[in-house]
């Protein structure tokens, strides 16, 4: 059981940017599973962060997984994601959410010919009236053309 559960963590985590100031060329691998580290709690989730900063990235499209935790004692699910255009959050479990099992969703972000400094929030809200806020930065900057 406890193999199980390291294996599950193995392969469950996202990196995140911290800061805008960075001078590396966009490493287009993001995310990258691997351990999570849960160290955020909002009401009755726990993830890495809640607040994702993506630093400077190109203005490409972008499919980034974030990694939850349930912690309540119910099992409610997941009502509706909410966010506002052009970003959304475009996959997430349908099911009655279990504690302590690790799930992931998806944000698809649409930057094509969308640049400079943004902050978007989006979140979730369950049946049992938690409403859960993700907030995601970064700088968009022009794709480089190699």
């Amino acid at each position: 059981m406890k193999i199980g559960r390291g294996l599950m963590m193995v392969f469950s985590i996202i990196l995140t940017f911290n800061g805008y100031g960075q001078n590396k060329k966009y490493d287009s691998s993001l995310p990258r599973e691997g351990n999570v580290e849960f160290k955020d709690t909002l009401l009755s989730m726990v993830t890495d962060s809640f607040v994702t900063n993506l630093g400077n990235r190109p203005d490409t499209n972008l499919k980034l997984t974030k990694y939850f935790k349930y912690l309540g004692k119910d099992a409610p699910f997941i009502i509706r994601a909410w966010t506002g255009d052009p970003h959304y959050i475009c996959e997430y479990p349908k099911h009655g959410l279990i504690k302590d099992k690790i799930y992931s969703m998806k944000i698809c972000f649409a930057f094509k010919h969308k640049r400079g400094l943004f902050s978007k929030d989006m979140g979730l809200v369950l049946s049992n009236g938690d409403r859960i806020v993700f907030r995601f930065k970064g700088n968009i900057i022009p794709e480089e053309k190699e």
